[in-house]
């Protein structure tokens, strides 16, 4: 086959190690019709084709440069890992779609900012019920000890696990405009990471949580017995049901397991780690071959793409290839 007749997968990446670069080898090696390569991009008109058949976006959370350029890539039938118009950390969001899917989730509270944003100033507005009734609200979230976090992002920052009312005071003072939900703190006697992609292929990992905070310990664990087959059919099952409702191709769901019970912790995490020395050498292969798997399948055939109903008209694509974002992927 011509290179020019090969679909064309492209990679948008950051510091992230040789993950992007080894990925790009082996989909390249395998030699199925695909060819892949880092994306440079510059100046876009709005409106503008893409030359790619699938975009594998590692970064625009950081760069929104990049999210608009998958966006613009979107409208011209480009198939985009993960969805731009679902790629947000939306942490609060994501626990009401778990709990309405029957996904066990910690009791969770959104919470009104302590300040509100520069554009209100010094004003207030009738919309927001301050002051907060602080017990009730602890009470809602199941006592101390509990976290208190952002509602949307990722990567630990902004997290406060606190064990009285004194702590979670200072600890909300300081979340200043950012939204926070409280959440029962789960006491767990086992933490699981659980990598998916392609919304089919699933791996739950033993995982440490506080690696962040003690890196001399390892975050990934080899261990292939860490789990029963009945606990881990369920967490499997669960996690695959969470990335097809919220339309993740990209992603890692996290639980904690107290008395045997799974609890979905975070599972917004849609540029899951690929470091080799922070998965193991082990799980770095197994997330290549995987996502190298995943690359080529959806360039060759993609699945159709998931938008609102009123934008189908927009798509340079046949009805056929397009989805309303609001229905529920079917189990693949």
């Amino acid at each position: 086959m011509s290179e020019s007749a090969k679909k064309k997968v492209g990679l948008l990446f950051g510091p992230e190690g040789p993950f992007p670069y080894d990925l790009i080898k082996v989909i390249n090696n395998l030699d199925k019709g695909v060819v892949a390569e880092a994306i440079r991009v510059g100046a876009v008109p709005a409106g503008s084709p893409c030359p790619y058949d699938l975009i594998i976006d590692r970064i625009s959370h950081c760069v929104p440069f990049f999210r608009e350029y998958t966006k613009n890539a979107f409208l011209s039938g480009t198939y985009v890992i993960n969805n731009p118009f679902r790629f947000f950390l939306e942490k609060y969001f994501g626990y009401g779609v778990a709990e309405k899917i029957g996904v066990k989730i910690p009791k969770t509270v959104l919470i009104p900012p302590s300040h509100l944003p520069p554009c209100i100033g010094n004003r207030e507005i009738d919309n927001v019920a301050y002051p907060i009734i602080w017990g009730r609200v602890v009470a809602m979230a199941g006592g101390f000890p509990l976290v208190l976090k952002p509602a949307e992002g990722g990567g630990w920052q902004d997290v406060y696990i606190v064990a009285d009312m004194d702590e979670l005071m200072d600890a909300y003072d300081l979340s200043g405009p950012k939204v926070m939900v409280l959440q029962e703190y789960i006491k767990f006697d086992h933490y699981v990471r659980v990598l998916v992609f392609g919304k089919k292929h699933v791996l739950p990992i033993r995982y440490n949580p506080f690696h962040k905070f003690h890196p001399e310990q390892p975050a990934y664990i080899v261990d292939h017995h860490h789990l029963s087959g009945e606990l881990g059919d369920l967490i499997a099952e669960q996690s695959l049901d969470i990335c097809r409702t919220l339309d993740y191709d990209m992603n890692s769901v996290e639980f904690a397991i107290k008395d045997g019970i799974p609890y979905a912790i975070d599972f917004c995490n849609q540029v899951p780690d690929a470091r080799p020395e922070v998965v193991t050498p082990h799980y770095y292969n197994w997330i290549l071959e995987k996502m190298a798997d995943v690359a080529i399948e959806y360039a060759l055939n993609p699945p159709p793409l998931s938008v609102w109903d009123t934008m189908k008209k927009a798509f340079k694509v046949s009805p056929s290839e397009i989805s309303v974002l609001s229905s529920q992927p079917e189990n693949q």
